[in-house]
C-alpha cells in the first residue's frame, strides 16, 4: 500500500494475474454495497403493514438513485411509504412500507440502486399464504323460475390469491362462454381478491329438478371448487315435482379426466378429477391407478347434481411420463372406466 501527497492511500489490487493500483476513493465509488432486503414483520399478514429495508454502504447519500420495483415494473411514488435515511457511519438506509393484500402472492419487491453508473438490485419475495376462493349462495333473478324465461344466476367468488378460472355448467354439461360473465377480481375489505361471476340461461320444463354449478379452478392450490344451484321451476302444467327417472344399471357414463395443473413438471403435485354421470358418490366404489399399480395419494368423492366426482392428487415422478391413468367407478353391479396419458414437461 502507498500513501500519496495529500493522505490518499493507493490500494494495490490484481485483475486476472495484473497489478493495479487505484485510490481507496475510486475503489469504494465503484464498489459500493447493496444488502440483502430484511422483511418486518418476517411473516407478514394480508391487510397488515410490511416493511422492506436494505442498506447503501461505500457511496455518497446525494449521488445515488433508489428505485423501488414491484416484479420488474417501477413502484410510483405515492405507492406505499418509501424513506432513504442516512445512518451516523454514512451507510444510506432504504425503506418501503406496503399494506400486503392478495395481489402481492407470489411477487418479489426489489430495490434497485445506482451509483455513478452502476446499478445494483436486490429482491425479496413475500411469503404470503395461498387462500382458496370461497363462494356465496347463488341468487337467481327473477326469483320465480318459469320454463322458458331467461334467468340471471350469480354467486360471488372470494377470500382467494389470483388466479382462479370460472366456468358454468348444468349437471356436467358446460356452458359456452358468451352467457358467462366473470368480473376481474378485485380487492376487497379482507385485503383478498373478489369477483362476482353469472349465468344467463333459459331454463326448459325438462331442466326441472337438474343442477346448475359454478366451478372455480384455482391455480395457486390447483383444485377446483363449486357451488351448487336446484333448478324449481314454476308454473309446470303438473303440479307434482317430475323426479329424474331412475336410471337403469350401466347407464353410468364417465365424462373425462381433468388435470391441475394443465402441464405439470415432474416433482410438481398432480390433481386429477374424473366426472360421473348418473351414480351418487356415497353408493359408488373409486379406484385409481398408474399402469396397473394403485396409486398412493388422496382420493376424496363428493355428489354433484345428478352424478359425482373423484380427484386424486399426488407427486408426479419421471417414471410417471406418458403414463395412462385409470379412474374405475362401480355403482349398482356397474363398472365404467375413463383414461388419462400424463404429459409432463
Amino acid at each position: 500500500m502507498e500513501r500519496q501527497a495529500g493522505g490518499v492511500e493507493r490500494q494495490p489490487y490484481s485483475i486476472q494475474g495484473t497489478l493495479l493500483v487505484t485510490s481507496r476513493s475510486t475503489f469504494f465509488h465503484r464498489f459500493y454495497m447493496l444488502s440483502l432486503i430484511n422483511l418486518e414483520p418476517s411473516v407478514p399478514r394480508y391487510g397488515q403493514p410490511v416493511t422492506l429495508r436494505c442498506q447503501v454502504t461505500n457511496s455518497h447519500p446525494q449521488h445515488i438513485t433508489v428505485t423501488w420495483l414491484k416484479g420488474e415494473k417501477p413502484l410510483e411514488k405515492r405507492a406505499g411509504i418509501q424513506k432513504q435515511i442516512t445512518e451516523m457511519d454514512g451507510s444510506i438506509s432504504c425503506s418501503l412500507q406496503i399494506t400486503a393484500t392478495a395481489l402481492d402472492y407470489g411477487k418479489a419487491y426489489s430495490c434497485s440502486v445506482t451509483y455513478q453508473s452502476v446499478t445494483l438490485k436486490k429482491s425479496h419475495y413475500l411469503p404470503l399464504p395461498d387462500k382458496a376462493p370461497a363462494f356465496s349462495d347463488i341468487t337467481v333473478l327473477p326469483e320465480r323460475l318459469v320454463a322458458g324465461r331467461e334467468a340471471i344466476f350469480t354467486t360471488m367468488i372470494s377470500g382467494f390469491t389470483p388466479d382462479i378460472r370460472v366456468k358454468w355448467y348444468k349437471d356436467f354439461n358446460p356452458f359456452s362462454s358468451d352467457v358467462v360473465t366473470t368480473k376481474d377480481p378485485e380487492i376487497g375489505k379482507d385485503f383478498l381478491c373478489h369477483c362476482p361471476s353469472s349465468l344467463k340461461f333459459t331454463p326448459q320444463d325438462s331442466d326441472h329438478l337438474t343442477s346448475i354449478r359454478c366451478e372455480a379452478t384455482h391455480s395457486v392450490t390447483k383444485k377446483v371448487y363449486e357451488q351448487l344451484y336446484t333448478l324449481r321451476l314454476s308454473g309446470r302444467t303438473s303440479e307434482h315435482e317430475r323426479r329424474p327417472p331412475a336410471r337403469p344399471p350401466g347407464s353410468v357414463k364417465t365424462r373425462g379426466i381433468q388435470c391441475l395443473p394443465e402441464s405439470p413438471r415432474v416433482g410438481e403435485n398432480v390433481t386429477l378429477t374424473c366426472y360421473v354421470d348418473g351414480c351418487c358418490a356415497a353408493d359408488s366404489v373409486f379406484s385409481w391407478s398408474k399402469g396397473m399399480f394403485p396409486i398412493d395419494g388422496e382420493i376424496q368423492n363428493m355428489t354433484v347434481g345428478s352424478g359425482s366426482s373423484s380427484t386424486v392428487t399426488f407427486t408426479a415422478q419421471e417414471t410417471d411420463r406418458d403414463c395412462t391413468i385409470t379412474c374405475e367407478v362401480t355403482y349398482n353391479l356397474q363398472t365404467q372406466e375413463e383414461h388419462f396419458t400424463l404429459k409432463l414437461q
